[in-house]
This record gives C-alpha cells, structure tokens and sequence, in this order.
C-alpha cells in the first residue's frame, strides 16, 4: 500500500492519458495492502464501477508496459499485480501462501539481493529481478487444526470445476466413501434440480439445498457440493465441523468450455445471469469457507487428487 504515491502525476510521468478507468485501476492496486491478481482487481472495480473486464485486461497490460505496475508471477499459472517500485514506493520481495494463494509484501530489508555480481558476469541486460518466497501464511497456519482419519474432506466450487470426478477418485484413495450432495437433494425431493429452480424458483432451492445439507451427518467421507451450497452460511458451518474444505477453482473461460449443458444442468442462477458473473459473485464466498484453493484449469483429475492427498497429509495429518 502506498498513500504517498501521487496516481495522476504517475500516469503523466509515464507518458499516459489520465482516464477515470486507468486512474481507478492504478487505485485499486496501489491502496491494497498487497498484490492482487485480475480477478480480485475486477470485483473491487465492480463493486463502485461499471466497467468491462476486457477494458480492465487492457489497462493493466498496459500500465505493466509502461513501468507503472510489476507482473508478479503466483502459483500455477497465475499472476498478481502491484506498483512497481518508486520513488516512494521500495523494491521488495513478496510471500506467496501455497494454501491459500494469497501474496503478501515483505519488509524491502528482510531479503536483500545484491545483483552486483550477476549484472557484471551476465553478458545481456536485466531489467527486473522478482523475490518470491513460497510457503504457508499465518492465517492458514491458524486455520490449521489436528485432524483425525476419520473427517471429511468437503469440496466446494463452480459447476463444472470436477467436483464429482475428483471426488470419487479422492474417496478410492483415501479408502472413504463419496457423497454428493446434488444427489441427496434430488433423492429427498423426487425431483431433478433443473425441476425444482423452474418450478419453485431460486429462493426455494437455496432452502431446501441448506435442509438437505444439514440432514448430511456422516465420517469418513468425500463429500462434493453444489455451487450454491456457499450462499449458506449455516451449511457451511455444519459441513465445516471437523472437515477440511477444499475449494477447486478454474477460470471462467475454462469452466464455459467444460459445461455443454448450462440450461438443464440445475445451476443456481439468474436467467440473465452470466456464468463469469456467477464466478465473480461467488468466488469470494469460496475463498472465504475453502482452508485450500486448488487452481484446477491446467490439471488432470489425478494430478487435482495427489494435490489434495499432499495437503491433507502434510498439513491437516490424514493417514495416508
């Protein structure tokens, strides 16, 4: 976060137009505590703005360009934006959380580099060198508790993300059953859960997809939930209970090209709803209940299984 940074005389100086958008995106980013990557810079535009995310790609592509940001690169193939460094504003190394996906700023005089030697040996030229420390922030280590081999492993996230498929490849590896919480709801109403959005409306499913939930009272199990199971809190809190909670995440475009059936697959939306405005409202949501967030756009399921199998063991102590 930089309050001395001058935002207008920042875009001057680097040749550019003052604009209300590349004004409120520069904003954005240099007045967060930490880098952020495009999507928690769209939903903080969005909510005070009206802006399209293409036009948001743009500016930060060119803002990047024009020295005014730094491209951080996070874990997997996502990236995170923050002020580059300034006359205000110190070169400093970030910390990544592997759990969480969070980056963090470290103090600029924790981990200092002389690049002295490398600059005089290297025969090119070096225009930028990015610190990045990887591990475990102090929130997620609060987060984490002992956990027995008998708790459930919760997955939660978008339709479409794999929830199902890896959730039964989960449960054969660690000898658990698998429950699917779509599967209860229908079984429980006798009806498909396309009927029961046309027929009662959203308000409705969301109701009775909570009394479902609260009926579920099981140990040793995989147990994979509907997108919407995030909008109650109460839900959340009785499959929290001596759970671990995996969020798996995908972008939008990624999670598009997957679902070939949006209009009978029972998704909780509005008709006029976009399924990148669905992400966007409920990510945030999936962040906040999720111990871990898997981003699963370039992953098999297996590979999203072992994944899981690693954090489950080294973080949350399952018997394996």
């Amino acid at each position: 976060m930089c309050h001395r940074c001058d935002y207008t005389r920042l875009l001057e100086a680097a040749g550019l137009k003052k604009t209300p958008n590349r004004l409120s995106v520069l904003e954005v980013i240099g007045n967060n505590s930490s880098p952020l990557n495009v999507q928690e810079i769209f939903d903080t535009l969005n909510r005070k703005m009206n802006i399209n995310r293409v036009t948001v790609y743009r500016i930060i592509d060119l803002l990047v360009e024009s020295g005014l940001l730094e491209r951080l690169s996070g874990g997997g193939r996502s990236y995170y934006y923050g002020l580059a460094p300034n006359e205000h504003h110190r070169p400093h190394p970030h910390f990544y959380c592997r759990y969480c996906g969070n980056m963090e700023c470290l103090n600029p005089a924790s981990l200092l580099l002389d690049t002295g030697p490398l600059e005089r040996t290297y025969p090119g030229v070096i225009q930028n060198v990015e610190i990045r420390v990887d591990g475990v922030c102090e929130n997620c280590l609060k987060k984490t508790e002992r956990m027995s081999d008998s708790g459930n492993v919760i997955l939660i996230g978008m339709p479409g993300v794999g929830k199902t498929t890896v959730g039964m490849l989960l449960a054969e590896r660690l000898g658990y059953a698998f429950l699917d919480t779509d599967i209860t709801i229908q079984t429980r109403e006798g009806r498909r859960l396309q009927e029961i959005i046309d027929t009662d409306g959203l308000a409705v499913f969301g109701r009775i997809e909570e009394r479902a939930i609260l009926t579920v009272s099981v140990e040793a199990h995989v147990i994979a939930t509907g997108g919407s199971v995030v909008y109650s809190e109460k839900a959340m809190r009785h499959l929290k209970s001596g759970a671990a909670v995996c969020h798996l995440d995908a972008d939008p475009k990624c999670l598009q090209a997957r679902i070939d059936n949006m209009d009978s697959r029972g998704i909780a939306m509005a008709p006029d709803q976009s399924l990148a405005v669905l992400y966007a409202e409920r990510r945030r949501l999936y962040l906040k209940y999720a111990d871990v967030s898997i981003d699963c756009s370039d992953l098999s399921p297996n590979k999203v299984v072992q994944r899981i199998l690693d954090i489950l063991q080294s973080r949350f102590h399952y018997l394996l």
